[in-house]
């Protein structure tokens, strides 16, 4: 089975290229409110840009779509 269709939405990482596969949106946003969690519990300032991608001071993270569509956080 092609993997787009097992996980239509990845979160996508702008520092390793990695993409995590899920098959909700719903657990994709889960995966991403948490990072932006984590990032703010450690002191990194984390914010949301025009686009729906999300960066602190290293990485930009977002969800794509099977299109590669950025899917922001909040519909």
């Amino acid at each position: 089975m092609e993997e787009s269709i097992m996980h239509p939405y990845t979160l996508c990482d702008s520092k390793t290229g990695g993409k995590q596969g899920f098959s909700t949106l719903d657990s994709a946003r889960e995966a991403l409110l948490g990072w932006i969690l984590l990032q703010r519990q450690a002191g990194e300032v984390v914010v949301e840009t025009d686009t729906g991608q999300w960066h602190d001071s290293r990485i930009t993270r977002w969800i794509a779509d099977r299109e590669n569509n950025i899917v922001r956080l909040d519909p």
